[in-house]
């Protein structure tokens, strides 16, 4: 039997609890539909889905006004609720694009669709400027930590290799810090010793790390002296040295007990 308006269809959920369904007309078909009491309550409309409601809501609250385009002049018609919002859709300009033009004539002398042109000069004086910032230690520190955690570094898998050595030949000995929980004067350790010993290990891998046109920070010797003037013992190990292991176990047990000085 077909349900008619005013029905009620009593149930029972899965736990025992009763519960009663409500058949209404759709305010804009006129289709009955079933509804929970919580969807009636308080409400003065009822629709059977999202089509009706757009359709009914366009007829009774769509209120158009004619406006003048503040840029070009134009007569245009706008909804009245567009008055609330800002930017283009704020009911003072008939396209994007008369929006677009005063904006570039109001708030920035070069407008490129909505990109300012940086001058060569101005482009001068913020590369001054950011390098100027980067030489303090303090705000160079913070920056580098601020990146590394929005990276959320892990090791690589060479780093995962020396680690699962270190871990199995010098157990409690040394750490990875090569996430960023260590920054010193601006650089990242990739291990550290755990023990008390001011002692750094560093994996270095061939791209990076050789050839003539490496940065004097990114050599072997650059950065031993640079951990040194902090006060920190410094061991490179290179990759390819993970291919031996004993020659690898016997490379740092020279260096922890301090036979070797870098």
């Amino acid at each position: 039997m077909k349900p008619k308006t005013g029905d009620v269809r009593r149930g029972k959920l899965a736990h025992g609890e009763p519960v009663s369904r409500l058949f209404v007309p759709c305010d804009w078909c006129g289709a009955v539909v079933e509804k929970w009491p919580s969807e009636i309550e308080g409400r003065s409309f009822h629709f059977c889905g999202q089509q009706c409601r757009g359709a009914w809501s366009g007829v009774h609250h769509s209120r158009k006004v004619n406006k003048v385009c503040c840029v070009c002049g134009q007569l245009f018609s706008v909804e009245a609720r567009r008055f609330k919002r800002t930017g283009a859709l704020g009911g003072n300009f008939c396209s994007i694009s008369c929006y677009a033009r005063y904006k570039g004539e109001n708030y920035s002398p070069a407008w490129n669709k909505g990109q300012h042109i940086w001058s060569p000069e101005e482009r001068l004086r913020i590369g001054a400027e950011s390098r100027a910032r980067w030489q303090d230690p303090e705000y160079r520190q913070k920056s580098i930590e601020k990146m590394l955690v929005a990276r959320q570094s892990k090791p690589n898998k060479a780093e995962q290799r020396l680690e699962a050595f270190l871990t199995r030949e010098f157990p409690g000995m040394w750490a990875y810090t090569g996430d960023g929980r260590v920054v010193l004067n601006g650089y990242v350790p990739d291990f550290m010793n755990t023990n008390g010993a001011k002692a750094i290990l560093e994996l270095f891998g061939d791209y990076w790390h050789s050839g003539i046109d490496v940065v004097w920070h990114r050599t072997e010797l650059g950065r031993i002296m640079a951990y040194n003037s902090l006060g920190f013992r410094c061991l490179v190990i290179w990759e390819d040295e993970l291919n031996d292991e004993v020659a690898l176990r016997r490379k740092l047990k020279s260096f922890i007990k301090g036979k070797k000085g870098e």
